[in-house]
């Protein structure tokens, strides 16, 4: 853009002989009041700020001159019937009328709104140089220009998640062609600590597929391995009083414990019961029971295989009762 200004001269041309390329307009659409106002007076403002254009020779040795500023005061001009203008002349190529017209909207008139940000952007990144694997030279680049680094970011993100991803597998192909990774990161542009990272979480990411893989091998392998008769491993059943058992220990109770069988509101009562063994298993079987969990009542009865024989099987009727008041 420096070599345009360089070249600027002053001159008055036919209206007709500038071309007013959207391309070279960074504004969404045109601001009507402004064009307006520039009506009344545009001779008076063409002497003060002259539209600038870049004058671009094509491939059949055809001149075009582009305007890259003033297109209010063009469309102004235009509007007042004026059948010539004043300009300040540069020579360049597309490209360079392109930026300029960007930096130029950006410094001078209306400011830009977010829709013509975005457009501007656009427009500029359609003439960017490569950045190859440097997503910060995208920024640095835009903002040369004189676009907010926040617009800069904001319209440039998936340009610059592109470039990351690309530097990204490129450092992945060149660790797997065993480079040293001072050296990859020469070759890619970045620094030696986003290397190590890349390469750290590839390790990482590809760790529980090496596992996966050798879990299939065993699964394979064992696939191959001739069938055997095994025992089948029986299925657990629901937790049931050993009928023979308690039979034996009503008769047990009847000999050496002359205790009364409890009633049948001995339940609404609470058992009482001289055992403490007893007492507990006898309240964890009506919390099991109001609770309807018989995997509660098997837990209380295996918490206790350290305890006396005695205790255990003595409780048994008791339980039994609960359960059956409250069934």
């Amino acid at each position: 853009m420096s070599n345009l200004t360089t070249t600027a001269t002053r001159e008055t041309i036919s209206i007709n002989d500038v071309t007013a390329d959207p391309k070279m307009q960074m504004r969404v659409e045109m601001d009507q009041d402004t064009i307006e106002q520039y009506t009344e007076t545009i001779d008076s403002i063409l002497e003060i700020a002259p539209i600038e254009i870049v004058c671009i020779t094509l491939e059949n040795t055809k001149e075009v001159r582009y305007i890259v500023d003033g297109f209010h005061r063009y469309h102004a001009a235009r509007q007042a019937g004026l059948k010539e203008i004043t300009v300040n002349s540069m020579t360049g190529t597309y490209e360079d009328a392109v930026q300029y017209a960007m930096a130029a909207n950006w410094k001078n008139g209306l400011r830009p709104k977010s829709s013509d940000a975005a457009r501007s952007v656009g427009l500029l990144l359609e003439t960017a140089p490569a950045f190859g694997f440097d997503s910060k030279a995208v920024i640095k680049w835009i903002t040369s220009f004189g676009i907010p680094s926040s617009t800069a970011r904001n319209h440039t993100k998936e340009l610059r998640l592109e470039i990351d991803a690309d530097r990204d597998s490129e450092i992945i192909r060149l660790n797997e062609e065993e480079m040293p990774q001072r050296d990859i990161a020469a070759a890619v542009g970045c620094s030696l600590g986003t290397v190590n990272q890349r390469v750290a979480n590839t390790s990482v990411q590809n760790k529980p597929l090496a596992e996966n893989e050798q879990d299939a091998d065993i699964s394979e392998a064992s696939s191959s391995l001739p069938a055997t008769d095994a025992t089948p491993v029986p299925e657990p059943e629901a937790f049931a009083f050993n009928t023979e058992l308690e039979q034996h220990e009503q008769e047990r109770l009847k000999v050496t414990q002359p205790v009364a069988t409890p009633p049948e509101s001995a339940a609404s009562r609470g058992v009482s019961h001289d055992n403490p063994y007893v007492r507990a298993l006898a309240e964890i079987a009506a919390a099991a029971k109001r609770h309807d969990s018989e995997q509660l009542l098997e837990e209380a009865m295996s918490s206790t295989d350290d305890l006396h024989y005695d205790s255990i099987t003595s409780a048994l009727p008791i339980l039994k009762q609960i359960i059956d008041d409250r069934t």
